[in-house]
C-alpha cells in the first residue's frame, strides 16, 4: 500500500501540470487548433503545397524535425519580415514548436500578416512524437515503447518526466522534481 505521504508532492506535480496546459488554452482559442486526426488529413491533403514551419530554435530543429519542415524561429522584426517574404500566403502554413506556446505566437503573427490558412499541429511536435510520428532526428533513437512499458512495470510509484532543456514549463518544473528526487519521497 503506498503511503499518503508519497502520494502528496504527486498529487501537487499532478496539479501544476494542469495548471501549466490550462493556462496555454486560456492564450488561444480553440477554434484555433484542430483535432490530431483533422490536421494529419489536412497536412496530408496539402501535398507538395504545405509551408511547414518550425517554430523553435535552430539548435531544437537540428536535432529533430519534420520531414520537409524548415527552420522558422525568427525574434527580430526584420529576421520576421524577411523569412514571411519568402512564403507563399496563398499556400498552406503548418506550425509546430514543442507544444503549442511559440507556434502559437507565430501562428498569430502569420495571420496578422495575411496568411489565411495558417495550422498548428495541436500538442506541438511532443505530440507528434509521442504518437509515434516520423521524424528527422540527429539524436538518436531514444526510448522504445517497450522500455518505457518496461520502466513502468514495477510496484513502485514511478515518476516519468518527458521534458526539453529549450521547454520553458519544464524549466520551471524542475526545481521540484530535485526537491522530490532529494525527499526520496518518489524515487
Amino acid at each position: 500500500m503506498v503511503k499518503m505521504k508519497k502520494l502528496q508532492p504527486f498529487g501537487f506535480l499532478l496539479l501544476m501540470l494542469v495548471l501549466q496546459n490550462t493556462g496555454f488554452a486560456q492564450n488561444r482559442e480553440k477554434s484555433q487548433l484542430l483535432t490530431f486526426e483533422a490536421f494529419e488529413a489536412k497536412l496530408q491533403a496539402a501535398g507538395k503545397d504545405a509551408q511547414i514551419l518550425d517554430a523553435r530554435l535552430p539548435e531544437e530543429y537540428v536535432q529533430n524535425h519534420l520531414e520537409g519542415a524548415v527552420s522558422f524561429s525568427v525574434t527580430q522584426k526584420d529576421d520576421f519580415a524577411r523569412e514571411t517574404a519568402r512564403l507563399n500566403k496563398d499556400k498552406p502554413v503548418f506550425i509546430y514548436s514543442i507544444g503549442n506556446g511559440r507556434s502559437g505566437v507565430l501562428a498569430k503573427e502569420l495571420r496578422e500578416n495575411g496568411f489565411t490558412d495558417v495550422t498548428e499541429i495541436p500538442g506541438g511536435l511532443s505530440k507528434w512524437i509521442g504518437l509515434g510520428k516520423p521524424v528527422v532526428s540527429t539524436v538518436g533513437k531514444g526510448l522504445s515503447l517497450s522500455d518505457y512499458a518496461a520502466s513502468l512495470n514495477s510496484d513502485k510509484l514511478v515518476l516519468v518526466d518527458f521534458g526539453s532543456r529549450y521547454c520553458g514549463s519544464c524549466k520551471r518544473l524542475a526545481p521540484l522534481l530535485i526537491r522530490l528526487k532529494q525527499s526520496r519521497l518518489m524515487f
